[in-house]
C-alpha cells in the first residue's frame, strides 16, 4: 500500500518543481528583456517633435469641405485633388474653357460672337485697320453656306495665346443645326483689346 501512495506523492513533487522552475525562467526573461528594452532606449538619440500643437490640433476651414465633417488630412487631400475644375468638350473641338483670357478680352470675344449671331454691331468690335479681314469672312460663309444662311448660336474654345493675341476657336451654329469653325484672333492695341482677324476653317453637317 505504500508503494501505491508514494507515487502520486512524487508526481506532485515534480509537477511543484517543474511549475516553480517554469516561474523562474519567465521572471528571469522578462527581467532580461526589460534591460534590453532600456538599453536600447538610452542609446537611441530621439529628435523632438516639432510644432506639436499644429500635429495634435483641428484641422479647420478646408475649402471645399464641409464644417459638420472632421477637418483631417485625409479630407483635406480628397479636396485638393478635385480643386482643378472640369470642363466640357464637344466631338472634334476644343474644351469650353476662357479661363485662361484676360476679362477684358473675353469680353470683346463674346461680345463680337454675340454681334455676329444677331447681325448687329460686329464692326465695332474689330479693329478699324483690320475691318477687310470680316468682309473676307462673310463673302467665304456666303460662298460656303449660301446667301441665306441664319446663324443661332455659338461655343468658344479653350485660346492659345502668345504676348497680346489670343487664338480663339469658335463654333458657330445655323438655324438648321449645320454649324461651322472659325478662329477669331483677340489683339490688344493702345491698351484695348479688338478683334484683329477672323478664319473660316470648316462647315459641318449634322
Amino acid at each position: 500500500m505504500k508503494k501505491v501512495f508514494l507515487v502520486p506523492i512524487l508526481a506532485s513533487a515534480f509537477f511543484c518543481a517543474s511549475c516553480s522552475s517554469h516561474e523562474v525562467a519567465l521572471a528571469e526573461s522578462s527581467v532580461t528583456l526589460r534591460s534590453e528594452a532600456e538599453l536600447l532606449s538610452s542609446s537611441t538619440s530621439w529628435t523632438s517633435q516639432i510644432d506639436a500643437s499644429v500635429l495634435s490640433g483641428k484641422i479647420s476651414g478646408i475649402k471645399g469641405g464641409s464644417p459638420s465633417l472632421p477637418q483631417d488630412t485625409v479630407r483635406l487631400n480628397a479636396v485638393l485633388d478635385i480643386q482643378h475644375p472640369v470642363y466640357p468638350s464637344l466631338p472634334d473641338f476644343y474644351e469650353l474653357d476662357l479661363s485662361t483670357m484676360e476679362e477684358d478680352a473675353r469680353v470683346v470675344l463674346e461680345s463680337f460672337c454675340g454681334a455676329m449671331i444677331s447681325g448687329k454691331g460686329a464692326e465695332s468690335f474689330f479693329e478699324e485697320k483690320n475691318l477687310y479681314s470680316l468682309a473676307i469672312f462673310r463673302y467665304d460663309l456666303r460662298m460656303e453656306l449660301g446667301k441665306n444662311f441664319s446663324l443661332s448660336s455659338y461655343v468658344a474654345g479653350k485660346p492659345g495665346s502668345t504676348k497680346n493675341v489670343y487664338e480663339c476657336p469658335v463654333r458657330f451654329y445655323l438655324k438648321d443645326s449645320s454649324y461651322f469653325d472659325t478662329v477669331v484672333y483677340v489683339h490688344k492695341n493702345n491698351e484695348a483689346w479688338k478683334v484683329g482677324q477672323i478664319s473660316f476653317r470648316n462647315a459641318y453637317q449634322e
